[in-house]
């Protein structure tokens, strides 16, 4: 998952128990951790390791929501810029009414 709940990969394809197997219980982790020298630095350099590599999938989920949302609200600026000249144009035609009625009168 990203930092935003979504999924960075297919669920069906990632083997989970790959993954939670990479994680010591705490039994091994602690008896590990005192009797081997480095044994903690290497498991925090594998955690990141798997972690690093689905970063670029975060950004580039992230770049692609932000690329959307500056569409949507290029969309949404050119809607109201719309919406504007045909008020201004119901408006103006509404005056020359009122000026031609004015004048036949």
């Amino acid at each position: 998952m990203d930092p935003q709940g979504n999924p960075v990969v297919d669920p069906s394809k990632v083997d989970f128990d790959a993954v939670t197997n990479l994680f010591p219980n705490q039994d091994t982790y602690h008896t590990r951790r005192l009797s081997v020298k480095g044994y903690e630095a290497d498991l925090m350099n594998k955690l990141k390791e798997i972690f690093e590599a689905s970063l670029p999938k975060v950004v580039g989920m992230r770049k692609r929501k932000e690329e959307e949302l500056e569409k949507l609200i290029e969309e949404v600026k050119r809607t109201a810029e719309d919406a504007d000249v045909e008020e201004q144009k119901k408006e103006e035609d509404k005056k020359k009414k009122t000026e031609e009625s004015q004048l036949l009168n």
